[in-house]
């Protein structure tokens, strides 16, 4: 199981207690030397990690960790959008015998705080990880 790293902040954190975001001060050099580029912003969606597995032969779903729970009214979402022959071999047009996890968030009623978003569930995608490939 391939685990979807924690996503940083921008800024760092104040550590007397607060933990307010410290405006101005960049938890990343990356983010900084970005920081007068033009930035599109948008809501985390509060919800719960999904991945979306396509092993090369089969897609599985998996939750953030080995111990997750997937809701059932999720998984059927899930396997709506995902699953079913039809699914597997666009996957296969796509990828063919190569890993591949998107990873997004499983999202709506009934879980977290989602109820305010939509009154049924969905999945958004933010991001997919292919392992590195060695040429040779």
């Amino acid at each position: 199981m391939v685990e979807y790293t924690k996503i940083r902040a921008v800024f760092n954190r104040d550590t007397n207690g607060s933990k307010k975001l410290i405006e101005g001060s960049y938890c990343d050099e990356t983010v900084e030397f970005l920081k007068n580029n033009p930035w599109i912003c948008t809501e985390k969606i509060d919800g719960t990690n999904i991945g979306i597995v396509w092993d090369g032969h089969r897609v599985t779903y998996q939750g953030r960790t080995e111990t997750a729970q997937i809701p059932a009214h999720l998984m059927t979402k899930l396997l709506e959008l995902f699953g079913g022959d039809v699914n597997e071999q666009l996957f296969e047009q796509k990828f063919g015998e190569t890993p591949v996890i998107l990873f997004g968030e499983g999202y709506g009623a009934k879980i977290q705080n989602g109820g305010a978003y939509r009154s049924d569930v969905s999945f958004i995608l933010f991001d997919v990880y292919i392992p590195a490939r060695i040429c040779g």
